[in-house]
């Protein structure tokens, strides 16, 4: 494969490709390199860790810019000599390439602001519904890598990578979120289907030429309606002038329910109005407790949970057995 003139040998080494290796496996290798790099330029910059990789970003750049050209050419040359390959056209060889990056204190500082980069503090939505976690970009300089993480609930140092961009080719790699994401847009996460465990807070990274690594946040809130149970049968039969005793009871909701109140036959009832017949049913205490049971307390009992995402209710059918008369 031709090159500039450098040492082919020393490219392929510096990539950590075999000469034989493909323009899909040279822009894969170098894609991974770009991940480790944008780990170590979240260090200072006085880091060793980070002056090495540096370095070393430097000689992969050079080997990437010249191997990835030739690869191209040798594309193009194969699509127009061998039957059956792939069609390239010339306007794909005259693609920039332009992948300097510079670091120091200064750019880090002002990065955010001088590339635009956008997204709300947070965003709500139901388990189970898709969301999409907005974020958008503004610059004149080249992205060499978009890159989705989340932070583990359990260690906030810890970010778990959910998919990765890389514009200067075009591919999208979606990690252990495979089939549940996609990028949505130049740089917004789509969640097709929410789970629990997708709650929490998201990291937008890009790798910036000449700016270096640039990070925003979001917190991802998943709303979860109430379930309700009553009780304790239905239908509830009690015989006539005992106390009867309705349970409600609320879970899972996420956040809690804003208010709680029982309906017979479509209307509300008020304890605190009718509280030698009634008590409870209410937020603080859910059961509802029904004295001296007459042959009218018969009828459709419904709890009632208000939530943020939907009310929620069940019903149970009181019924009032009579003593029989001989």
């Amino acid at each position: 494969m031709a090159t500039d003139g450098s040492d082919p040998e020393k490219l392929y080494s510096a990539l950590g490709v075999p000469p034989t290796a493909t323009h899909d496996e040279i822009v894969a290798a170098y894609t991974t390199e770009l991940l480790l790099y944008e780990e170590a330029c979240k260090l200072s910059r006085t880091d060793n860790v980070f002056k090495k990789a540096h370095v070393k970003h430097k000689e992969v750049r050079k080997a990437f810019t010249v191997l990835s050209d030739a690869s191209r050419r040798q594309q193009y040359n194969d699509s127009h000599t061998i039957p059956g390959a792939p069609r390239f056209s010339k306007k794909s060889l005259k693609q920039p390439r332009n992948y300097c990056i510079q670091h120091n204190a200064q750019r880090m500082t002002l990065a955010q602001s001088d590339i635009g980069l956008t997204l709300p503090e947070q965003v709500n939505t139901v388990l189970g519904d898709p969301v999409t976690l907005a974020a958008s970009y503004s610059t004149n300089r080249q992205v060499e890598l978009l890159s989705w993480y989340k932070i583990d609930s359990n260690d906030p140092s810890k970010r778990v990578l959910v998919l990765s961009y890389s514009p200067m080719r075009g591919l999208r790699t979606y990690h252990n979120f495979v089939e549940r994401v996609e990028l949505a847009g130049p740089a917004s996460l789509k969640i097709l289907q929410t789970r629990a465990e997708d709650e929490g807070k998201y990291v937008l990274s890009l790798l910036v030429e000449e700016v270096g690594s640039v990070d925003g946040f979001v917190t991802l809130h998943i709303l979860v309606p109430p379930v309700v149970e009553v009780g304790p049968s239905n239908p509830y039969v009690i015989g006539l002038g005992k106390a009867a005793l309705l349970t409600c009871t609320v879970m899972n909701a996420k956040p809690n329910i804003s208010s709680l109140h029982w309906k017979k036959d479509g209307t509300i009832v008020d304890s605190n109005l009718m509280n030698t017949k009634f008590s409870g049913g209410t937020m603080a205490s859910p059961s509802l407790m029904i004295r001296h049971v007459t042959r009218t307390d018969a009828g459709l009992y419904t709890c009632v949970a208000d939530h943020v995402v939907k009310q929620e209710r069940s019903s149970l059918r009181l019924s009032v057995l009579c003593k029989s008369h001989f």
